[in-house]
């Protein structure tokens, strides 16, 4: 059991747009903070709870509250070495709708080690970054057409090198959204579209001659946890080109097994706060490479700075991302919790960070401005 006191920020940050993808749509971030406190120094992580993709709420905070404490009580004491608490953390036992907390309080611990011993994160893992420099790519989310044309100018113009869109059921906006993209992004540029889990097997099988027509090969979990639907998608021979992205269908470790076993999907969308932390996401993307399977590094839609430090330290780390998304801080927030923003530069790219402890800074003055609810992990 880990002796420390515990609470929970529930943030409320305004978006600078209206976000919104098949399954939500959002104008606020609403993530939730964990703060473990040992008397002398704080450490801070931070949890993205979406129903959709673990099953797991962030509006009743009793039994968030109630999750965390009983997180802590399952993890043993850290003293001051993480590797007393990574078995527990890597553990197979941890459902689902756990992940996301469990992400914010092994983010959180590992904030407080650092801060402790006065290290970074990397050198408090005993481990060396793969590459000193990363390159994001962008996201499009379901909007009016002008709207759409506009966010797309403002990628071409940042040189972002790639570009995941977000597309809905009517395939009328569909074609209308991606031949925008086509035609201003040039016919070589990398697009790459994700379903969000709206589509039927016969909506997927029907969208397959406009992706192919427009120069996408990879779509992004087109139908959720739908093991069969996706065999059927397969055996189309149209399918044959595409590569299939598992996110909602790939959350724990065991499912890694179950998709290499079935061969529908060929690359996984790898979350920190969807798999439960760093650590475990970093496990992932191992397992992954096992099977023969590729990973990308995406995001949460209001990830604060937070999320951001740490996903810059995992793609660092992970031996061969295809794709990074994330550290759009500066982009979509009103306002940020952290010291300064992790949005990259021209054609994506962006230093890795050391120093930072766990990699991020938290204002806490500005997370409290920030706060709509907050309350004690008893």
């Amino acid at each position: 059991m880990l002796n420390l006191k515990a609470y929970v920020h529930a943030l409320s940050i305004p978006f600078k747009l209206d976000f919104a993808h098949s399954q939500a749509r959002r104008q606020a971030s609403d993530s939730l903070i964990v703060q473990l406190s040992d008397g002398e120094y704080s450490g801070f992580g931070e949890a993205v709870a979406r129903e959709y993709v673990t099953g797991t709420s962030s509006s009743d905070s009793t039994e968030v509250a109630t999750a965390v404490r009983g997180i802590l009580d399952r993890l043993p004491d850290a003293d001051d070495s993480i590797d007393t608490v990574l078995p527990a953390l890597l553990s197979s036992h941890w459902p689902a709708a756990e992940l996301p907390l469990l992400c914010a309080v092994e983010g959180a611990l590992l904030d407080l080690l650092c801060k402790r011993q006065k290290v970074d994160v990397y050198t408090l893992l005993h481990r060396e970054p793969r590459r000193r420099e990363l390159i994001y790519g962008g996201t499009l989310p379901i909007l009016p057409p002008p709207a759409a044309e506009k966010m797309l100018g403002a990628y071409l113009q940042a040189g972002i090198p790639n570009l995941r869109i977000k597309l809905a059921r009517d395939t009328e906006y569909n074609r209308r959204i991606l031949e925008k993209a086509r035609q201003m992004m040039g016919d070589d540029y990398d697009l790459r579209v994700d379903a969000n889990a709206a589509w039927s097997v016969d909506e997927t099988v029907d969208q397959l001659p406009l992706l192919r027509e427009l120069g996408v090969s990879l779509i992004e979990e087109p139908l959720g946890r739908d093991w069969d639907g996706m065999r059927r998608i397969g055996a189309v021979p149209e399918s044959g080109n595409f590569c299939f992205v598992a996110d909602e269908s790939a959350v724990s470790f065991q499912d890694i097994e179950q998709i290499s076993q079935d061969a529908s999907f060929g690359m996984i969308n790898i979350r920190l706060s969807k798999h439960g932390g760093l650590l475990r996401s970093l496990h992932m993307a191992r397992l992954a490479e096992e099977h023969g399977l590729s990973y990308q590094l995406g995001c949460h839609v209001g990830e604060t700075g937070i999320l951001s430090g740490l996903g810059r330290v995992a793609a660092s780390l992970m031996e061969q991302p295809v794709y990074v998304d994330g550290s759009y801080d500066r982009h979509l927030l009103s306002e940020n919790i952290i010291t300064e923003d992790y949005f990259f530069g021209y054609g994506g790219i962006a230093s890795i960070r050391r120093n930072q402890a766990a990699g991020y800074i938290v204002d806490t003055s500005k997370m409290e401005k920030l706060t709509s609810d907050y309350y004690a992990c008893s």
